[in-house]
């Protein structure tokens, strides 16, 4: 594989990339947590998943090829047809999120949850990440068992479906 730290460059406006570019990138592939610190978050994602494809994808068309994925596979919207939307009285099934978006892929995901606040009940999980899977030409792909995440507690299938609006 070779050592690819010396290939992280990411400061695009430094680069010359378009402010459209970095507009559109902040609008898709936010960092959630501090939205003022976007550029370490996509340095951290090229870094992680972004490289492993730098001979097919150099940094700038791996970053387009995300937003077109991300365009073509708008989550809200295929969960919206289902009638699943954020915050909708709460609790949706992990398994109707999952079917709806096998429904629409013809491809298996994967959830990455995380534990929320305390009810009355019980901890309740909440949707961290959705990961759909693409192989190196960008054709979706079911994520493969061995890399799924088992943080989605399935024996209490009711999720805390928490996206930015």
């Amino acid at each position: 594989m070779g050592v690819y730290y010396n290939t992280i460059r990411i400061d695009f406006a430094k680069q010359g990339h378009d402010t459209a570019f970095i507009q559109n990138l902040t609008v898709r592939w936010p960092n959630l947590k501090n939205p003022s610190k976007s550029q370490n978050f996509w340095k951290y994602e090229w870094k992680k998943h972004g490289t492993c494809s730098e001979n097919l994808y150099p940094q700038e068309a791996y970053f387009k090829l995300a937003m077109q994925l991300y365009d073509r596979l708008n989550i809200l919207k295929v969960f919206a047809k289902s009638n699943i939307r954020p915050g909708a009285n709460g609790n949706q099934l992990l398994s109707q999120m999952n079917n709806s978006l096998v429904a629409y892929t013809g491809k298996v995901p994967d959830f990455r949850c995380q534990l929320g606040q305390r009810t009355t009940t019980a901890k309740r999980n909440l949707i961290k990440e959705v990961v759909s899977c693409y192989n190196s030409s960008g054709t979706a792909i079911n994520c493969p068992v061995s890399q799924r995440s088992n943080s989605c507690n399935t024996r209490r299938n009711k999720i805390i479906l928490e996206f930015p609006v």
